[in-house]
C-alpha cells in the first residue's frame, strides 16, 4: 500500500514540474535497468498531463520511422493542395467533425 502512495505523490510532483511531455526510454524498462520505475513514473504523468506519451524504442529502424514521417507529411501535403482547389477529400467527415 505504501508503494502506491509513493507512486501517486511521486505522479503529481512530476506532473507539477513537466512543462512538455517527457521522453519516455523504453530500453530501461524492457531490461529492468536502474530507473525502469522512474520512467514508469513518467509515462503516468505524463498520460495525466498531456495524454500522450513520446517513446524512445530499441527496437525500431530509424529509417523505418523517418520513412513513415516522410510518407505522412506527403499525405497531408497532397490533401492539403486538394482541400485548397476546392476537391472533395475522401478522408473528410465534416458531419462527424472530421
Amino acid at each position: 500500500m505504501q508503494s502506491i502512495q509513493r507512486a501517486k505523490i511521486t505522479v503529481e510532483q512530476l506532473v507539477s514540474q513537466l512543462e512538455e511531455p517527457p521522453v519516455i526510454d523504453l530500453q530501461k524498462f524492457l531490461e529492468q535497468k536502474d530507473g525502469w520505475q522512474e520512467e514508469c513514473d513518467n509515462v503516468a504523468a505524463s498520460l495525466h498531463k498531456f495524454g500522450i506519451l513520446i517513446v524512445r524504442d530499441p527496437r525500431v529502424n530509424h529509417k523505418m520511422n523517418e520513412d513513415y514521417i516522410d510518407m505522412v507529411e506527403e499525405y497531408f501535403e497532397a490533401e492539403g493542395e486538394k482541400f485548397y482547389r476546392g476537391e472533395k477529400l475522401k478522408d473528410c467527415h465534416p458531419e462527424l467533425s472530421y
